[in-house]
């Protein structure tokens, strides 16, 4: 069973159990800055916006739309400029 847990310091949960590093955006502070969208539900936000769900003993970062959205730290993907051309093969 799931259930949401109140995370009092959201930018310490974050910098300590995110999944990915973000150095390579050269955003000055991504907590603040990174942009996100969610494949399952489509939805764009900063991440600062997360939820936490713990499930089975552990605890896991997912789209700020849960439980009506099953994302998780996974199914978000940078929408920053920078990130872009990287994906698309550019390098600016």
């Amino acid at each position: 069973m799931e259930k949401f847990i109140e995370v009092s310091d959201k930018r310490k949960y974050f910098e300590e159990n995110g999944i990915y590093d973000y150095s390579h955006l050269g955003l000055k502070d991504v907590y603040e800055e990174l942009v996100v969208q969610c494949v399952h539900c489509d939805d764009v936000y900063h991440i600062k916006e997360f939820k936490v769900i713990e499930k089975d003993g552990n605890e896991f970062i997912v789209c700020r739309n849960a439980p009506k959205c099953n994302g998780d730290a996974m199914d978000m993907f940078s929408t920053n400029d920078n990130f872009k051309n990287q994906v698309n093969g550019r390098n600016s």
